[in-house]
């Protein structure tokens, strides 16, 4: 829809989940919460499905979700960087090419 004007001209999916771990309230809060998508990116395939990128604070991942426009569903999230054990994915960026081709820039917080 161009121009949603209701709550029903939208859908909500769910790409990736995690529960949080709990946090000391006495603490001061972390600079990087401890979840899942944060420093969304997305982009569109010459198709007009989604793709975003993110990054998983709690395995330290670069992930990538691609929409199904048949079966209008995200895939299954991928890791692009990281699963290493290292801390990859910071403020990632996302451009899909003429050609569909995803080319992904991001921090690798590790270094």
């Amino acid at each position: 829809m161009p121009r949603p004007t209701q709550t029903s001209d939208w859908s909500l999916f769910i790409v990736d989940e995690a529960a949080m771990p709990p946090e000391d309230p006495e603490a001061p809060p972390p600079e990087v919460p401890e979840s899942v998508a944060l420093f969304i990116a997305s982009a569109r395939m010459s198709d007009g499905a989604p793709v975003i990128a993110y990054y998983d604070r709690l395995s330290g991942d670069l992930k990538l979700a691609r929409f199904d426009l048949q079966n209008n569903i995200f895939l299954d999230p991928v890791v692009v960087d990281g699963g290493d054990g290292s801390d990859v994915g910071w403020y990632p960026s996302v451009v899909v090419d003429g050609s569909d081709v995803i080319h992904l820039s991001y921090v690798d917080a590790g270094r």
